[in-house]
């Protein structure tokens, strides 16, 4: 089990470049939608936007793995429940003290145009 809650891929065409699939925080939560326990144990702050799941409340059911549209949430065999990136409270450890600068923290809109010039590169 990877405990960073990070799913990081080799891209098939590139060998040897990487890409890290993780938890975005979607402004309309799939997997909090889809959590049947009561009370939920996925939960959006509302101030700092941060979707987390709380171990103690979830049952285990993985519904947020299928809700989720990227799979994010991993189940984890140890506990029998499903975990996922938290975003350290708002300060990512990960990004923070990423050596390479392979890991940061940038706004929605940066990342978009990240990826877009990424795909362009690619010619996808």
């Amino acid at each position: 089990m990877n405990k960073a809650f990070l799913h990081v891929y080799e891209d098939e065409e590139k060998p040897g470049s990487f890409i890290n699939i993780f938890c975005t925080h979607c402004e309309y939560p799939a997997c909090e939608a889809a959590c049947p326990a009561e009370p939920k144990a996925i939960t959006k702050d509302p101030d700092s936007g941060i979707v987390k799941i709380d171990k103690l409340r979830c049952i285990g059911c993985r519904s947020c793995i299928y809700a989720c549209p990227n799979s994010i949430p991993f189940f984890d065999e140890t506990y029998d429940t499903c975990v996922k990136c938290d975003f350290c409270n708002g300060d990512p450890i990960c990004a923070k003290y990423c050596s390479t600068g392979a890991l940061r923290v940038v706004s929605r809109e940066e990342a978009k145009e990240i990826v877009e010039v990424l795909f362009t590169e690619r010619g996808d």
